[in-house]
């Protein structure tokens, strides 16, 4: 062999043998000593865990415009036992179909999956909701 083909040979492995040392070495010689803390769940990644109350109502009557606002207020009650949203079905007429409801007010359960648990027709108060949303957990 000629010369200059043996340091060619000499650098390239001497740069495949530092190569190797990065890839095997640096990683843990970067790690930090003290890990950072946990991240908290987002208010989003906690309510994916909840059963889902839905309450479609039709504004302008009387027993949904309280099945409104009673469900507007357990949403800001009991965010941590489920999460709750209120729909006007004048606005979005897909979803009375969506759950098979026919009559306003209406209240639709979810279970924490998705899957669909109950739906009342008619206004229920706060304390059915809560015994509704408990026979859940």
């Amino acid at each position: 062999m000629k010369k200059n083909n043996v340091w060619l040979i000499l650098v390239v492995v001497v740069l495949v043998l530092f190569a190797l040392w990065l890839a095997l070495f640096k990683e843990r010689v970067s790690t930090p000593k003290i890990l950072p803390p946990a991240p908290q769940a987002s208010p989003e990644a906690k309510s994916i865990l909840l059963p889902k109350v839905i309450t479609l109502y039709q504004k302008g009557e009387g027993e949904s415009d309280l099945a409104a606002f009673v469900a507007r207020e357990m949403a800001a009650k009991f965010k941590d036992k489920a999460s709750f949203r209120v729909i006007n079905v004048q606005d979005e007429p897909q979803i009375s179909g969506y759950y098979g409801v026919t009559t306003v007010p209406a209240i639709v359960f979810l279970l924490p999956s998705g899957k669909l648990f109950k739906v009342f027709e008619g206004y229920l108060d706060k304390d059915k909701i809560l015994g509704v949303l408990n026979s859940i957990e």
